[in-house]
């Protein structure tokens, strides 16, 4: 059975869905642009081609990250910093967890 909604109602989810649209399209579009970038050649990109589709595609930008050693480094870094964070965030939640859910 379908419900008959009203006019306001309506008209309040169009404007939600309107203003939460444009929330989550301000969020993705400067992602895409960057990801764009590069994607893009360098001569294009400095340039100022580059909108939201790669210009004269090309990996150079990923290529010399993978060589730089600085990049390696720091990812391994982060890596460790996160598993190490989350370890030490479940022992802490479980040691606390525990004693707030006995009762005196």
């Amino acid at each position: 059975m379908k419900v008959k909604q009203s006019v306001p109602y309506r008209i309040f989810s169009l404007f939600n869905w309107l203003v939460l649209g444009t929330v989550a399209l301000s969020c993705v579009f400067p992602i895409i642009h960057i990801l764009a970038i590069s994607l893009s050649d360098s001569t294009s990109a400095r340039a100022g081609f580059v909108s939201f589709l790669p210009v004269n595609f090309s990996l150079e930008a990923y290529q010399y990250l993978l060589i730089k050693k600085d990049f390696i480094n720091s990812l391994s870094v982060s890596f460790t910093r996160v598993v190490a964070g989350s370890v030490i965030n479940m022992i802490m939640i479980v040691l606390t967890a525990y004693p707030l859910s006995k009762t005196t």
